[in-house]
């Protein structure tokens, strides 16, 4: 385009654009909290340009004709021309003193919400994702790159109820779940506004605990049960749907959503979780952080769901490994116990005095599943599954500082149920088996006699 040509169109948009300007002055839009370009084209169903959806009108008028087509970086002839004409559809309105389009919302709303979120430490970067809105709510918003709460609410202020329903996508359930909330906001309600919002109840600022209080709350009855089953009685996933007529794909997606939730709210709270994170990798108390709740079951369900958060960090990982480790050192020691083979180990006993109190039901639980082991319930003692003369043999041997007589060590061996085979004629035959396979030092038996 030549000097003259823009020039020209430059001259042609300038009387255009000074009236407009002089009109938004008047309105007093050239002060913080004016509506965005963006809320105003939404309204009149125009087009803007999504990498300035944030831009407001005072951030244009400030600048005379000259200035908007020469000093706004990027900003030519179509967007200098799409931006009066934006203006100019507003203008042409009864100037009335209101809000763009909204006959719910003042200019003194949209200051009432200002002050409400610094009132409270609400940052103007709370993400929208972390608002419990529907689904629909959210998925326009995600089109319309609304990524904020507080970018939200400055399209409320801006084009209010009717505004949002010139959209095709919207709704007028959709439209009232806006109007609710800006509502509540607007008005200073702190007991409305906790429905979407994490306030914390002793100071200002949003709490963590208050945050995944949220979460649990718009569980369903069902979706409660089902992710309690899961996460907190560790049923699989088909236990889990069972007498829900619901597929194991279901509950995996309802798990899935339940974590997922947690993990953006921790995320968020980032100097929380990084403490909570590290306590428990080292085992330590954490859930004061996210506890009490409204019920236990809830507060149960909270821990669970931030733990199943954590066992897939690094660190959890490695917390992992290392109480596997654990549990496998405890059960080496347990089956090197020569009670073990001599009618049993008490379990208890055995716990308190080798496992860390915080393992003991992990431990029992490994215990359960270890195929060599059995657990007699009625007399609390740890057994071996299937007895054997030669552990029963070692076991006798290691009890003892001197040697033993074979008579007097195959009489005790076929005492204990289940080695009666176990005699002297069976122990000669594979004394030099054992040997060989480093179970029994020959020296510690007294053959001849």
């Amino acid at each position: 385009m030549s000097t003259t040509q823009a020039t020209a169109w430059q001259e042609t948009l300038a009387a255009r654009w000074e009236q407009a300007r002089a009109a938004c002055i008047q309105r007093g839009w050239d002060k913080p909290g004016s509506p965005t370009i963006s809320a105003i084209a939404a309204k009149h169903g125009m087009k803007w340009y999504a990498t300035r959806a944030e831009d407001r009108v005072q951030d244009f008028i400030q600048f005379d004709a000259h200035g908007l087509c020469n000093k706004q970086l990027g900003f030519g002839r179509i967007k200098c021309e799409r931006l009066v004409e934006i203006l100019e559809h507003v203008l042409a309105e009864s100037g009335d003193g209101k809000e763009i389009g909204s006959e719910e919302t003042t200019h003194h709303e949209a200051l009432t919400h200002e002050r409400f979120m610094e009132a409270w430490g609400i940052p103007p970067d709370y993400p929208l994702s972390l608002v419990p809105i529907t689904k629909r709510l959210l998925n326009f918003c995600d089109a319309q790159q609304i990524g904020t709460l507080k970018t939200l609410l400055q399209i409320w202020e801006a084009v209010g109820r009717e505004g949002l329903l010139a959209h095709p996508n919207m709704g007028r359930r959709t439209a009232d779940e806006v109007k609710a909330l800006a509502n509540a906001v607007a008005l200073g309600d702190a007991n409305a506004v906790r429905k979407w919002l994490p306030l914390n109840d002793a100071e200002n600022g949003l709490s963590l605990r208050a945050a995944v209080g949220i979460i649990v709350a718009r569980l369903t009855a069902d979706e409660r049960t089902l992710i309690t089953r899961r996460l907190v009685e560790g049923m699989t996933l088909e236990e889990s749907a069972s007498g829900h007529g619901l597929t194991r794909e279901r509950v995996r997606q309802m798990e899935g959503s339940f974590v997922r939730d947690l993990r953006a709210v921790l995320h968020w709270f980032g100097r929380d979780h990084a403490v909570m994170l590290e306590r428990w990798t080292e085992r330590c108390e954490w859930q004061s952080f996210v506890a009490p709740q409204i019920t236990p079951d809830d507060t149960t369900l909270v821990i669970a769901g931030i733990e199943a958060v954590f066992a897939e960090t690094p660190q959890g990982v490695a917390r992992r490994l290392a109480a596997e480790s654990d549990i496998q050192t405890w059960i080496d020691r347990l089956i090197g116990e020569p009670d073990l083979h001599l009618g049993g180990v008490e379990l208890q006993a055995f716990m308190s005095a080798h496992v860390a109190e915080t393992r003991h039901v992990e431990f029992v639980a490994a215990v359960s599943s270890n195929s060599t082991l059995v657990i007699d319930h009625t007399k609390g003692v740890v057994k071996p599954s299937a007895p054997c003369v030669r552990d029963t043999m070692c076991a006798l041997l290691q009890r003892e500082d001197d040697p033993m007589p074979l008579t007097w060590l195959a009489r005790m061996v076929t005492a204990v149920p289940g080695n009666e085979e176990g005699d002297a004629d069976y122990i000669l035959r594979k004394r030099h088996r054992w040997k060989s396979l480093g179970f029994l030092d020959l020296r510690r038996v007294l053959w001849d006699q």
